[in-house]
């Protein structure tokens, strides 16, 4: 699992001096909503993510990190995400969804739904392999088009197991526009 964590952060070091060189295409405005843009197209974002896993009440927490890959292509306004979480307990989620961007000026509110498959290892037990996940990422945009935000997650089966705890995360996340 540190062999993980290293490899995010040495990811992200990487990608943090070479990728904002090579950010392309700017974001495009699906729809203006008073001040706040609903965003069509704009660059992909590579982004990482460390905080806490099961943060919630009721729960043994352990220390987290997250890699999300989001396609600026989109069809109107939302685009594809693909990501991955894992914690220091053993405990692995791969999942794939659809994301949202809000923004007001340099203030961006970012939406994840998704689905994957969860593996518990000495982690949190959420019911079974199926599991739902939702974020919801507030950052600021500087002026290469990177992104330093603050993640609130929720994982859960929805009730598609008899058990179904659900787990909560705090993540501070760097996308990379690349």
């Amino acid at each position: 699992m540190r062999q993980f964590f290293l490899a995010v952060l040495g990811s992200a070091l990487i990608l943090g001096i070479a990728g904002p060189s090579l950010a392309a295409e700017p974001v495009s405005v699906f729809r203006k909503l008073g001040p706040v843009d609903l965003h069509g197209d704009g660059p992909n974002f590579f982004d990482i993510g460390a905080g806490v896993f099961n943060s919630g009440e009721g729960g043994e927490a352990s220390l987290a990190g997250k890699v999300e890959v989001r396609i600026g292509k989109k069809l109107f306004f939302v685009g594809p995400a693909l990501g991955i979480v894992a914690n220091t307990d053993g405990g692995l989620m791969g999942y794939g969804g659809i994301y949202v961007d809000l923004s007001y000026r340099r203030v961006v509110l970012t939406t994840v739904l998704s689905l994957g498959g969860y593996h518990q290892g000495d982690s949190v037990d959420l019911g079974g392999i199926f599991q739902f996940r939702e974020e919801f990422t507030l950052s600021y945009q500087f002026d290469n088009g990177s992104r330093l935000g603050v993640v609130w997650a929720h994982i859960s089966n929805a009730g598609t197991h008899d058990n179904n705890p659900g787990e909560n995360e705090v993540l501070v996340t760097y996308a990379i526009p690349f």
